[in-house]
């Protein structure tokens, strides 16, 4: 593979047609993409299971350093055995504006998006790294990305910032629940059922085990946690999951095994619930078995620890998302991801992607396409983008000039290293074919300066000295070349055309105004 450019379908079209179950390897995915990569230039660093049957991915475009921000995602997805699906869930079928297929949702389409866009990423010649971080078994306990984080920490690129694209309908979550999974052996004495006084009946002491677990969840539930009400339930949860025990109707069983959810709030102490369930098996329930057997006892194992996302003063990841998201709330959510193993080390962390964690899992999984492309890097899909790196000191102007081609709609506006555009809902930080004042010869003259110029077209750099200036055609029959040209800012109107439209004071008011006005109606904020 050579350098090959995909759009974001072909992406998860590939993706999804990788069987990665969490039961089996990942490894031909990881290769695909890692092959993919290399062809755009890109070097992945892989980490292994311990089996080499699975593999994370990490990956740096732009300076290999430190900084920059991480998109992460997992590649296993959940099992399709016994589930009634309509299509083969490992081929994606459109219909009705659906991407249907197991993972479409969760959560290959946000690996999809970021992988279809490393072209661009490359072109951009970014001066803070974008990194790449695909894990696996998310699925089941998220074992794979600590291996990747401690890789991260030893000798890897490490990200300032990760974005966890898992299904959030693009908002933002700042915090979710923590998954632990437990497990209560019981060990009893068998019998004949006809004589149950002199054996340990397994299955009746782990319904009492079943019983207090019971009640500890309904203390919990009434004590709540003021600070987490926007949790939906605002309380941790303990579920017990799965039964397993007996062997015959005659025989007292020996043994029967618990299976335990517990869903963890952040703000609360994640030791509680197996300690009180420890004291109560070991000072109520084991010595009345004893006391028939010493060989009996209960055990409690956890099986896997997914610590809990909290929130973060004055967030860098937050305060990111919200801006490429282009909202201004936040969200928390019940399910876990690999964000908090990420926040533990030490990267700033929030969740937010596409799809609506209540597709997944499900058999006919879907993601509707329109929220791929919303979720995409750029706000308006498709066009021929031109990218220009600017800078511009105080005390000086930029002039760029061009004659905007005959096409479905155009735009001219700034963006960050991370293409997010400036705060383009107080400032004037982009126009297009509806807002731009051209000159009698539908000629396009664009300002850029620190203060108001008075011209039409000023554009409002917002207190950054540099940035990119992008200009998109849509459907253009030529791309037209801007020219550009940086002058003091004093001297500025001894550059600029006469026929240049201006504005007064007032004018400008209502131009930003009439701006303010447009961001409503589009986002209804």
């Amino acid at each position: 593979m050579t350098g090959r450019e995909m759009t974001t379908r072909e992406m998860i079209d590939t993706l999804i047609g990788f069987d990665t179950v969490s039961a089996k390897s990942n490894m031909a995915l990881i290769e695909w993409v890692a092959d993919y990569l290399d062809g755009h230039g890109v070097a992945s660093h892989l980490i292994h299971s311990d089996d080499k049957q699975k593999a994370n991915l990490f990956a740096t475009i732009g300076p290999e350093e430190d900084g920059g921000v991480a998109l992460s995602g997992h590649t296993d997805v959940v099992p399709v055995a016994g589930q009634p699906w309509d299509n083969d869930p490992f081929t994606v079928v459109e219909k009705d504006g659906k991407l249907f297929g197991r993972g479409t949702c969760d959560m290959k389409s946000f690996l999809a998006i970021a992988l279809a866009k490393v072209p661009q990423m490359k072109a951009a010649a970014l001066k803070k790294p974008l990194h790449l971080a695909l894990s696996y078994d998310e699925e089941i306990g998220c074992l794979g990305a600590p291996r990747m984080i401690e890789a991260i920490n030893r000798n890897l690129p490490k990200p300032a910032i990760v974005i966890v694209g898992e299904p959030t309908e693009m908002k933002v979550a700042n915090a979710h629940k923590g998954p632990y999974a437990y497990q209560t052996v019981v060990t009893g004495l068998e019998a004949h059922s006809s004589q149950p006084h002199i054996a340990v009946n397994a299955i009746h002491y782990a319904a009492r085990v079943v019983s207090f677990l019971e009640d500890l969840a309904d203390e919990l539930a009434a004590r709540g946690d003021p600070g987490s009400a926007e949790f939906e339930p605002p309380y941790t949860t303990i579920s017990v999951t799965t039964v397993d025990g007996g062997t015959a109707n005659n025989i007292v069983p020996r043994q029967c095994v618990l299976g335990i959810n517990v869903r963890q709030l952040p703000s609360t102490d994640p030791d509680e619930i197996p300690n009180r369930l420890a004291e109560y098996t070991r000072t109520v329930l084991e010595p009345r078995m004893k006391a028939i057997d010493e060989s009996t006892g209960i055990e409690t194992q956890r099986l896997y620890f997914v610590p809990p996302l909290r929130k973060e003063d004055d967030s860098p990841a937050e305060a990111l998302a919200k801006y490429l998201a282009e909202t201004n709330e936040t969200t928390v959510i019940a399910f876990g991801t690999e964000g908090g193993q990420f926040q533990d080390g030490g990267m700033s962390t929030v969740i937010c992607g596409p799809g609506s964690i209540l597709q997944a899992h499900k058999p006919n999984e879907f993601i509707a396409f329109a929220e791929m492309e919303s979720a995409a890097i750029d706000a308006t899909p498709g066009g021929t983008p031109l990218i220009s790196y600017w800078k511009l000191p105080p005390g000086e102007a930029l002039i760029v000039r061009v004659r905007p081609p005959d096409c479905d709609y155009w735009n001219c506006e700034f963006g960050s290293y991370w293409w997010e555009t400036m705060d383009y809902r107080w400032r004037l930080s982009s126009t297009n074919i509806h807002q731009a004042a051209l000159e009698p010869d539908g000629m396009l003259t664009v300002v850029v300066s620190h203060d108001d110029p008075g011209v039409a077209n000023w554009l409002d750099p917002s207190g950054h000295e540099d940035g990119y200036l992008t200009f998109r055609w849509m459907a253009a029959q030529e791309n037209p070349r801007p020219v550009c040209s940086q002058v003091p800012r004093r001297d500025l109107f001894d550059h600029l055309p006469a026929e240049v439209p201006r504005l007064n004071a007032d004018q400008r008011a209502e131009q930003i105004a009439a701006r303010r006005a447009g961001v409503r109606k589009r986002f209804k904020g």
